[in-house]
C-alpha cells in the first residue's frame, strides 16, 4: 500500500512516496512531519533528567494502619456479622470488605467511621479504642528497649 505524504523537510522536496509496509515507524498517530516522537522533551532540550525520590512506602503495612483495621474484624466478627451483612449496609460489594481485611485497599478515616457506624457502634470510641491500645502497646515497647 502506498501513501503520499506531504513533507515540509527538506525544502527541495515537497512530496515523498512512503511505503507503509516497509516503514519502522509504528503506524498510529504518527505523521513523517513530527520525525521526533519518540524522544522525550528534556532529551531533546538538553536538561538532566531529574531524579526522581523512592517511593513511599505503603502504609497497608504500617502496624498502626493494621492495628485499625484488626480492630474493625474483631468488631464486626464480635457482633456475629458478616463480609456480605456489611458490605450490604455500606451500599459496596463484598469484594470491598474483603480487599479492606486482606489488605489489599486501604481504608480512610471517613471510611473507618463509616464501617464502624454501620457496625451499629460509635466511631469516636472506637478509635479511641484503637489508639489506646497502640499507646500502651508504644509504653510496653519503650519498657522493653529502655532495659
Amino acid at each position: 500500500m502506498m501513501i503520499t505524504t506531504p513533507v515540509t523537510h527538506p525544502p527541495a522536496v515537497s512530496w515523498l512516496v512512503f511505503d507503509v509496509k516497509a516503514s519502522p515507524l509504528p503506524r498510529k498517530g504518527l505523521s513523517l512531519a513530527n520525525p521526533l516522537w519518540d524522544i522525550p522533551l528534556w532529551v531533546l532540550i538538553g536538561l538532566p533528567r531529574l531524579a526522581t525520590a523512592a517511593p513511599m512506602p505503603s502504609t497497608l503495612s504500617d502496624p498502626d494502619y493494621r492495628a485499625f483495621v484488626d480492630h474493625l474484624i474483631a468488631l464486626r466478627t464480635r457482633l456475629g456479622i458478616t463480609q456480605v451483612q456489611l458490605a450490604t449496609r455500606l451500599e459496596k460489594p463484598q469484594s470491598y470488605i474483603s480487599k479492606s481485611e486482606r489488605f489489599e485497599r486501604r481504608i480512610d478515616p471517613a471510611e473507618f467511621r463509616a464501617m464502624v457506624l454501620a457496625l451499629g457502634a460509635d466511631p469516636a470510641k472506637e478509635f479511641a479504642r484503637v489508639s489506646e491500645m497502640l499507646a500502651e502497646e508504644q509504653l510496653l515497647t519503650s519498657d522493653d528497649q529502655d532495659r
